[in-house]
């Protein structure tokens, strides 16, 4: 049976990504689990609609290069981070990527899919990741439980919502002083101006972007940083549809 990734092949493509990209040299080992992940998102792929990206240079590159850039903010500032959060993970993105990049981190992946769930649990099991748990639930009922709330250094998400949905719903989830790192699109302007009023009310502030590209010369993509203040009032986060239909 033909091997719906050629391993070799696979490795000296992510090899060579990440260090172009980021300046990374892989161990072996990660390399292992890269691999093992990738082939068992395409496997999966065949029967659930995990990820619209089928082509192997593609999934390295907007998937495994792409989550792993949240490198540019550890480099930058230093930060402890011992707990991570990555809300709306969908099938282990950026989350899984960046916990094979940094083993010592522990990270929960929240989606509200139970088939995505069920799909990163195994992927664990394949790639003997040990620093990925899951849970299937929304980010903003996960908030108002006292063994998740105001616990993690770090949220992550990528592809999610808008900027002030993504505020809210990420903020009960983290400790005083800790950070929200969103992945977008560079032409954000408008997002972020209407993301003003939700940062007074949550005590939050951007603190920083930081742009970067998959393409040489081309700087197509961010992060974008915001801090959290002061702990989060009780009422936060409002439910989904409150968040989506009524000024905070």
């Amino acid at each position: 049976m033909e091997e719906i990734i050629n391993k070799e092949e696979f490795l000296e493509e992510l090899k060579k990504d990440f260090k172009e990209n980021l300046n990374i040299s892989l161990s072996s080992y990660q390399g292992e689990q890269f691999f093992l992940f990738a082939k068992f998102l395409m496997e999966e792929n065949k029967k659930y609609n995990l990820t619209a990206i089928r082509d192997v240079k593609q999934i390295i590159k907007k998937h495994f290069v792409d989550s792993c850039y949240i490198k540019l903010f550890f480099d930058k500032y230093k930060f402890k981070v011992d707990k991570v959060v990555d809300i709306g993970t969908g099938a282990g993105f950026p989350g899984f990527p960046i916990a094979i990049m940094y083993p010592t981190i522990n990270f929960l992946l929240i989606d509200s899919s139970n088939k995505k769930i069920n799909f990163i649990k195994k992927a664990t099991e394949i790639t003997s990741v040990q620093n990925v748990t899951t849970l299937c639930s929304r980010a903003e009922e996960v908030s108002h439980n006292s063994l998740y709330r105001e616990k993690f250094d770090l949220v992550v998400t990528r592809a999610v919502a808008k900027i002030n949905i993504l505020q809210e719903i990420s903020v009960g989830l983290l400790k005083k002083d800790a950070h929200m790192v969103f992945y977008k699109n560079i032409d954000i302007e408008e997002e972020i101006k209407n993301s003003k009023n939700v940062e007074k009310k949550l005590f939050i502030e951007k603190v920083d972007n930081i742009e970067y590209g998959l393409e040489k010369n081309v700087k197509d993509r961010q992060i974008v940083i915001y801090k959290k203040m002061k702990n989060t009032p009780d009422y936060y986060p409002r439910k989904y549809n409150q968040i989506l239909s009524k000024e905070i």
